[in-house]
């Protein structure tokens, strides 16, 4: 990656400003000033910058959050290798909801931070999340508003796909893969060129994640009644979409000067909000989608708890 300037960064009354003292932008007003970001390669991934105040924080959660998680397991259960791998569930649970959320509200990251919190808390309550089903949402969600601002191209289809044939072992995991492919679709139908091979690689992983989930996943059906912890995070996951404040992004994407549309930002939402109901329903599970729910609860609770939204 290489350091470009930027024009400007556009910044909301009172949303978080780290080139001010009170860490907010204290102005009732929208301000811009000049920026220098990283210019990312991958319309999937966007770099973790060490010197950012917020990217610190993050990183210190999630690193707290598995401390935590493994220390819990350790005193309780035993064992210092498992312990080992539930403390890494704990922080990956809880950088993946960060980094969803960054996705489901391009311009606030004060809802990442709580859902950070809020992810560990869910895994200590439900279980283990499926990693593989949450990170492919989160990056169906960052494709679908290409907030990077690059089209995806083969490479970056054949990762997302590969995420989401590597969730489809379960009938959760194969709902979510079938929501991914229709991103991959989408993205193929708006593209030119290669990245047109999109509607392609979305019909591939739809046929592959149908036949792997066929062949060696869990059964279709759900076994036994769903419990009403299931029903609750499904509920959850309704009402944080359905509030979820509708505000037109003014951050601009990490490639371009231009922000995410609106439009892109609402079918980001929408897909990772059906893939996580569909995960948790059909697995009747509530800790399969846990961080993702999370991310969630957390953009819908900091835009409508907050004055400045």
């Amino acid at each position: 990656a290489r350091d470009r300037p930027r024009r400007v960064r556009v910044l909301r009354p009172h949303h978080p400003d780290p080139a001010h003292p009170s860490g907010l932008n204290p102005l009732p007003r929208t301000i811009a000033y000049p920026s220098v970001e990283v210019t990312p390669r991958s319309a999937t991934g966007r770099s973790i910058d060490p010197s950012s105040p917020a990217h610190r924080r993050v990183l210190a959660i999630a690193v707290l959050a598995g401390v935590v998680g493994g220390s819990i397991h350790l005193f309780t259960d035993g064992g210092l290798w498992p312990a080992t791998v539930e403390g890494f569930y704990w922080g990956a649970a809880s950088f993946a909801a960060w980094a969803t959320a960054r996705e489901l509200d391009h311009d606030d990251p004060r809802g990442a931070i709580l859902a950070a919190v809020l992810a560990p808390v869910a895994v200590y309550a439900f279980g283990r999340p499926s990693l593989w089903l949450v990170f492919g949402l989160m990056i169906a969600g960052r494709v679908a508003l290409r907030s990077t601002g690059l089209v995806p191209s083969l490479v970056d289809q054949l990762v997302l796909a590969a995420l989401g044939l590597l969730a489809a072992g379960s009938t959760g995991g194969w709902a979510a893969a079938m929501v991914i492919a229709v991103v991959l679709s989408r993205e193929g139908s708006r593209s030119e060129g290669r990245a047109r091979a999109g509607r392609f690689t979305g019909f591939g992983l739809a046929l592959l994640a149908t036949i792997r989930h066929a062949a060696f996943g869990d059964a279709w059906v759900i076994d036994g009644p769903i419990e009403l912890a299931v029903w609750l995070m499904a509920g959850v996951v309704l009402i944080a979409l359905v509030v979820m404040p509708r505000i037109p992004p003014t951050v601009a994407c990490d490639a371009t000067d231009m922000p995410p549309s609106a439009a892109d930002q609402f079918v980001a939402r929408l897909v990772v909000a059906t893939g996580a109901i569909l995960a948790t329903v059909l697995d009747a599970d509530p800790a399969v989608a846990a961080p993702t729910i999370a991310a969630l609860v957390g953009v819908a609770a900091i835009g409508r708890l907050t004055p400045s939204r």
